[in-house]
């Protein structure tokens, strides 16, 4: 289902400034900053031959990745580009019901620099942070604003959430809980929309007339039984004994 003209106008802004601050943080990290894991996993992209001490299917993005970019600069691209596509889109999933404070604060919590900062360096838990991020963005783009998140969609949120596993053997541990907590629950109907149900409304309206006659009938019964037990007792139920003579 498509998001509303007038509410998509509120988040605008919103994911205007994302895009900004995403290619503010592409022009301070540029050309993206690497460590000894880094450089390992880099020589593994440039002689082709992949093991699994370091993730190979971050070593395998990154060879797809390297024909658009020399060293790290792809994979910079990468997870800069997915951080703050999550952050912009919870950003304005709330600017759009209108929750600008709510909506600012997530933009200048990803500014904050223990966050943003490790961003800035090719690691696979900068990777991580940003594929998780992102599924999250997508999946509250779309709940935020009380919809069902379309089937379509699912295909890049499990792209990036299997991804968020792979870079990271102990990820299971954050993407299952995650999964759980995402994953839309099941519709219940309430007793209004049942009676609104052309095929339920007259099994529904039998059932409240079953239930209403059962309950007058124990109540007539309880109201009789009180009557017989507080009535005064009858001569013939009860004789007198006559004293003798």
């Amino acid at each position: 289902m498509p998001i509303d003209p007038a509410p998509r106008a509120l988040a605008r802004p919103t994911l205007i400034a994302a895009a900004a601050l995403c290619l503010a943080s592409l022009a301070l990290f540029w050309p993206g900053t690497a460590m000894y894991d880094t450089v390992a996993q880099y020589r593994q992209v440039l002689a082709g031959v992949y093991d699994d001490w370091h993730p190979p299917a971050m070593a395998r993005v990154w060879a797809l990745l390297a024909p658009f970019g020399p060293g790290a600069t792809p994979m910079l691209v990468l997870q800069l580009a997915t951080y703050w596509l999550g952050l912009g889109l919870l950003a304005g999933a709330l600017a759009r019901i209108g929750r600008q404070r709510s909506a600012a604060a997530i933009l200048v919590i990803g500014l904050l620099p223990p966050f943003l900062g490790w961003q800035g360096v090719v690691l696979k838990d900068a990777q991580l942070a940003g594929a998780l991020l992102a599924a999250v963005g997508i999946i509250g783009w779309w709940r935020l604003a009380g919809r069902r998140l379309p089937r379509a969609m699912w295909i890049p949120v499990t792209l990036l959430l299997g991804y968020a596993v792979l870079v990271r053997a102990n990820a299971v541990f954050i993407v299952v809980p995650l999964v759980v907590t995402l994953a839309p629950a099941p519709h219940i109907r309430s007793p209004s929309s049942r009676a609104r149900s052309p095929e339920l409304s007259s099994s529904w309206a039998s059932h409240r007339s079953s239930t209403t006659s059962c309950s007058t009938r124990s109540a007539a019964g309880w109201r009789r039984r009180r009557r017989s037990t507080t009535s005064p007792a009858s001569p013939r139920a009860h004789p007198t004994a006559t004293p003798p003579a």
